[in-house]
């Protein structure tokens, strides 16, 4: 869209039947459900914004957004289940009562990884990276050593929480990557912290 807008002829070429690459939807033959091949949510309620604001047109024309205090509900196998709420401050206790962890703990890490994720997106995810020199400057070099991406996801995660069901909670949604936490960077324990702190 972005080229289109800027007067470039454009073609698409896709191996599949229809465009989307990793991301697109398969049809269940039962017609009970489409599900996704990939991860194909945006974090950021930014990136659906500003392809819009980039080609000249008013996101709210388009869509609306719809802020809601329930994000979602996780089940466990022994039968409890614990609601996640964008605002978590009103249900530190039944937090801290379900999950046996200080609540205090659980929001900093929160907090440290909503950064880590800004940083990602400023230094690499917005940012074409089209020669190897644009990543190897002293800004980046130095974001780098702090987002420090060779740690797992399951050890940034592990080595901060005891209990089982809030691991299972931090690490489930690094499984939409395709791999075990164990085997990607810990840069993908983000992902719940951008659910938490946009509300998504």
């Amino acid at each position: 869209l972005r080229l289109l807008h800027a007067g470039y002829q454009v073609s698409l070429y896709e191996k599949c039947p229809q465009v989307g690459g990793v991301i697109q939807s398969i049809s269940n033959k039962s017609g009970y459900a489409d599900y996704d091949s990939f991860a194909s949510i945006g974090i950021h309620p930014y990136a659906y914004r500003q392809i819009f604001t980039d080609i000249g047109l008013n996101w709210h024309d388009y869509f609306s957004e719809i802020h809601l205090d329930e994000l979602y509900r996780l089940f466990y196998e022994d039968g409890s289940f614990f609601t996640v709420r964008k605002n978590m401050l009103p249900y530190t206790s039944h937090f801290e009562s379900f999950y046996k962890e200080p609540f205090i703990k659980y929001n900093d890490f929160i907090k440290q990884f909503y950064q880590k994720y800004l940083t990602a997106y400023k230094m690499i995810l917005s940012e074409p990276l089209t020669h190897f020199e644009d990543l190897m400057t002293i800004e980046n070099l130095s974001a780098l050593i702090k987002l420090n991406p060779l740690l797992s996801a399951s050890y940034a995660i592990n080595h901060r929480f005891n209990n089982p069901k809030l691991r299972d909670f931090l690490l489930f949604q690094a499984y939409y990557m395709g791999f075990p936490p164990s085997h990607i960077s810990q840069l993908y324990a983000t992902i719940p912290a951008c659910t938490q702190t946009l509300g998504l």
